[in-house]
């Protein structure tokens, strides 16, 4: 089911830094998110991951150690 997308900022960001990383989890990208948005939280982060899954930018990728990756490959 596609959600409406906003390409607010913090989404763009999300959005490029999880193509630069491939596959990752939405802690690596928080961690990379914040030297650029230091107040970004988790639950934007993964709210926005969830959006552009949803959406078709990013994929669900593998469950690895209990986390689950986000897919840039999609």
């Amino acid at each position: 089911m596609k959600t409406v997308l906003r390409m607010t900022p913090q989404t763009q960001l999300v959005l490029s830094i999880s193509k630069k990383l491939g596959h990752s989890t939405n802690h690596e990208i928080l961690i990379e998110s914040r030297k650029t948005l230091p107040g970004l939280s988790p639950t934007t982060v993964h709210r926005i991951t969830k959006r552009l899954i949803a959406n078709g930018l990013l994929a669900d990728g593998p469950k690895i150690n209990g986390q689950i990756l986000v897919d840039a490959n999609t």
